[in-house]
């Protein structure tokens, strides 16, 4: 993923400088910002041997992308598949803040959106992980 994640962040800038509005390039945004802040010290520190310095993104550079998404996709039926993963995200995301309030929200944005569309087994999926995550932050020592 390390490697080609440079040019794969250049090709989603393209599309968002060519479709600002389009939603899935906003949540393809945050989900490369997501999964590099999410990159470990050992795979970071191999990465850092191969290449010159690995891509940085936090959760914090996510946040925007995913945010950005749901504003485009609220109530439109033609993207119930995007808005469920991406409230999904939403909820990783700040889990990886450590703001557990705001990931149940999504978590139970997630859960509530009604399975419509084309992506209902994306839907269905995206609900297990999110009560999986609900009951996982509930049963949290930390």
């Amino acid at each position: 993923m390390i490697g080609n994640s440079f040019k794969i962040r250049e090709f989603f800038d393209r599309a968002d400088s060519l479709s600002s509005n389009d939603p899935t390039v906003k949540h393809a945004l945050g989900k490369w910002s997501y999964k590099i802040a999410n990159i470990g010290w050992a795979e970071r520190t191999v990465a850092s041997a191969l290449f010159a310095s690995p891509p940085t993104a936090t959760f914090e550079d996510a946040l925007p992308y995913f945010l950005a998404c749901e504003e485009l996709v609220v109530g439109k039926v033609r993207y119930q598949s995007i808005a469920s993963s991406n409230y999904l995200m939403l909820g990783q995301t700040y889990e990886g803040l450590k703001n557990t309030e705001k990931a149940k929200e999504y978590y139970n944005k997630c859960i509530a959106l009604p399975l419509e569309g084309a992506g209902v087994k994306v839907q269905e999926v995206n609900q297990k992980l999110a009560k999986e995550r609900i009951a996982a932050i509930g049963s949290s020592w930390w």
